[in-house]
């Protein structure tokens, strides 16, 4: 198998790619060439083919919830390849709004996207084939990241706080290990690893994605006191942690001294070791 980031936040060691706020991540299995998001814009395109990765190869995508800076590439990716399913959680195209500085943006996925043919509207859980489940509706709120105060829905003219019910992950098993990606966690990982453990009866071998610690537009974080109580959490699951985008620097640091050689922080381009 291999997995290599295509886009993240900040920049790696491979030459000549760029950066910026999104995630995407490019997986090959043995049935599969996968994307776990396409990032904010083109730029995971450019950085495929600057790391040799032809994305006109890719079978399936994922797009993890609805944020632009996880789906604004996605247009760009239609137009490159045109047999890949595309899932999508069905309330992904809806409207999602970020405040900040005083005033509300628009955060949301390219609504007219929605009718394109190969998007795949996922409502809830889905086995997709013997390798990849999808899964959502993650209802438990222990360490509900308060970094997503900022982050709305819209019901007639009211703002409301987003509860993420469009936000879905990807359980795969292939290669003789088990993954879960998110794309930020807006749900509180321990929430998303407690619901994957139900529908799987197991831990996963490894995680791999952003936890929402840090919020990318306020700059604010989780406090220092929980941070540490959710790291002796997850360090009781024998699980590694790969993760990137919007964890932050400071949570980080606490994860990564709670889980030592557990826990990996990844940039732009890295290719993550899957043994």
């Amino acid at each position: 198998m291999l997995l290599r980031n295509l886009v993240e936040d900040t920049p790696g060691s491979s030459a000549g790619l760029g950066w910026e706020h999104g995630l995407s991540f490019y997986l090959e299995t043995g049935r599969h060439g996968l994307l776990f998001d396409v990032g904010a814009s083109a730029l995971f395109e450019q950085n495929a083919a600057t790391l040799g990765i032809d994305l006109k190869r890719v079978d399936t995508v994922i797009i993890s919830h609805g944020h632009n800076d996880h789906g604004g590439g996605l247009r760009r990716f239609l137009a490159c390849n045109r047999q890949a399913n595309v899932y999508v959680q069905q309330r992904a195209f809806e409207s999602h709004y970020s405040s900040s500085g005083g005033t509300i943006h628009e955060i949301g996925l390219d609504r007219a996207l929605r009718t394109h043919p190969q998007i795949r509207f996922v409502a809830r859980n889905l086995r997709i084939d013997e390798e990849l489940f999808l899964f959502s509706g993650v209802a438990q709120r222990q360490f509900w990241p308060a970094t997503n105060g900022n982050l709305l829905k819209r019901e007639g003219d009211t703002y409301l706080p987003d509860d993420f019910c469009h936000e879905q992950y990807l359980a795969v098993d292939a290669g003789g290990l088990s993954l879960l990606f998110s794309g930020c966690g807006h749900c509180g990982i321990l929430n998303i690893l407690a619901e994957y453990k139900a529908l799987l009866g197991k831990a996963p071998d490894m995680v791999i994605g952003g936890m929402h610690l840090t919020s990318p537009r306020t700059g604010n974080c989780m406090p220092p006191e929980a941070l540490e109580e959710l790291a002796q959490r997850l360090a009781a699951y024998p699980t590694r942690f790969v993760t990137c985008h919007c964890t932050g620097e400071t949570p980080c640091q606490i994860l990564q001294q709670a889980l030592g050689e557990r826990f990996h922080v990844i940039h732009t381009g890295d290719r993550i070791p899957l043994r």
